[in-house]
């Protein structure tokens, strides 16, 4: 294949290179500096290592960002709520309107939240070049309210500032079609849970079951400051999964000092239910911690196709299978992939989109893609590959243009394009993708796997997650050698 723009785009979406694109308004770079944090911030040393757009060499000024417009800001805020999946897990969605109405919610929350929905808003995205680009205006408002010129945070290290960051982080990850980034807003979120909020303590306290507004009102923080820790964790293993770049070892560290995110249910109606002897009987299962153990066993499997030697992964693989059959048995009736299950989540889908039914489809997703490894690793590929292609592809069909909203669409895409890169709709949902984001899926997942293959042997050699980033390395630094990219 030709080293053409369009490769070289795929390497700025891979290994985070600024890609120049038309309408884009200019170069932009990231530029990271040490500043120092206000007082408030220092009980965590790490934390003066920030970062901060510089766009044309300097920080925008006023005229180039948005302004919370009460329709439009009304608008985007049910748009967040509605199709952005899992980002709106770390928001609880019933308190923070009354706390807008109540002006107690920080501008640079709201903007955050503008700017994650704005590229799924039909208004906003008709203004911007690119309709992933639609949310650049409150990103750069909602970064000049919680940093300074020098890029040190400024703003009280919150709850609130805790997820404002995690949604700026998510928002770059779109904006600069990246799932390598360095996750600068992530690593500064995490620093303040650990240095300010104490998050290595949650795992003592327990979910509100009181009715006393101040002891739910604590036990939602709590849970929103854990889910900002989830929604961490759940990007930063997608991220090995599928680009090999090892997890955050502090991430991992935490992992089983932080309990999992509670059920939607209880989550959104914490009063009601905790008042109501009815729910005593419904089990209310997190589907959460149903898709961060398929995750995990994803994991599992991509670190032994890596690491372990044709000869010797038979063995290793067995127990990844032996974790996925389990995982699967293990799920309770009404989250087993059934014909009727299914049809309920996909009309939960069309018409609130609810995070549960969000999570159901993704672990499945997960856990067919998880298969498909695991078929390869055992060299049952390409015989026997078939029925967790026909699940990916009933997935994407049934939710539709939702999917490609959300991580669905390019998790499954990803794989699915490997096994079965002629199916009759990769095709549809490869531009139905690209018409959102402006990439493909299909492409960018062939060029990471020709980079892999040219520079780590034949695509089946034994490698480790250390070298292929080091190879990521250094063609990142042959492409910074004064080149820029412009899309063909």
């Amino acid at each position: 294949m030709p080293f053409s723009s369009c490769f070289l785009c795929s390497l700025s979406y891979l290994l985070s290179i600024t890609c120049v694109y038309p309408g884009d308004g200019g170069r932009r770079e990231l530029r990271r500096e040490e500043a120092r944090s206000p007082a408030r911030v220092e009980t965590s040393p790490a934390i003066n290592r920030v970062f901060h757009w510089v766009h044309d060499g300097r920080i925008p000024d006023e005229t180039s960002s948005a302004s919370l417009i009460p329709t439009t800001t009304h608008e985007l805020l049910n748009v967040f709520f509605a199709h952005c999946h899992p980002q709106r897990m770390v928001v609880h969605e019933p308190s923070i309107f009354a706390s807008i109405c109540r002006q107690e919610v920080p501008a640079y929350l709201i903007l955050a939240m503008c700017a994650v929905a704005a590229p799924l808003s039909r208004t906003t995205r008709a203004n911007a070049a690119l309709p992933r680009l639609a949310g650049v205006p409150f990103f750069l408002q909602a970064s000049r309210l919680m940093f300074d010129g020098h890029g040190a945070l400024v703003c009280p290290p919150s709850i609130h500032a805790v997820q404002a960051l995690c949604l700026l982080e998510m928002h770059e990850i779109n904006a600069n079609h990246s799932w390598t980034s360095c996750y600068r807003y992530f690593d500064l979120a995490l620093q303040v849970m650990e240095g300010n909020l104490y998050i290595h303590y949650l795992k003592d306290a327990q979910f509100s079951t009181s009715t006393d507004p101040e002891s739910i009102a604590r036990s939602i923080d709590r849970e929103c400051i854990g889910r900002c820790y989830w929604l961490i964790y759940l990007l930063e293993s997608l991220k090995y999964i599928y680009t090999h770049q090892p997890v955050n070892t502090r991430l991992s560290r935490l992992s089983d000092m932080v309990p999992l995110p509670v059920d939607e249910t209880r989550f959104a109606l914490v009063a009601w239910y905790n008042s109501s002897s009815a729910w005593e009987s419904l089990d209310h299962d997190s589907r959460f911690r149903h898709l961060k153990n398929i995750v995990d066993i994803f994991g599992h499997a991509v670190t032994t196709y890596l690491t372990k030697e044709a000869t010797m992964r038979e063995s290793a693989i067995a127990s990844v299978r032996s974790s996925a059959r389990a995982w699967l048995e293990g799920l309770p009736q009404y989250l087993q992939f059934t014909e009727e299950n299914f049809e309920i989540q996909v009309t939960s889908l069309q018409t609130s989109f609810t995070l549960d039914a969000w999570c159901f489809c993704f672990m499945h997703v997960m856990y067919s893609c998880c298969e498909l490894t695991i078929l390869e690793s055992t060299m049952d590929f390409p015989n026997t590959y078939s029925w967790p292609c026909e699940r990916l592809s009933v997935i994407l069909s049934s939710v539709g243009v939702h999917a490609r909203n959300t991580l669905l669409m390019p998790c499954a895409l990803w794989f699915y394009s490997r096994h079965d890169p002629h199916g009759p709709l990769v095709d549809e949902w490869d531009r139905s993708f690209e018409e959102l984001w402006g990439f493909k899926i299909v492409m960018v997942a062939q060029q990471w796997r020709l980079v892999q293959a040219s520079a780590l042997g034949t695509p089946t050699q034994c490698y480790s997650p250390q070298v292929c980033s080091s190879v990521c390395t250094s063609v990142y630094q042959q492409c910074q050698r004064g080149m820029t990219y412009a899309l063909a």
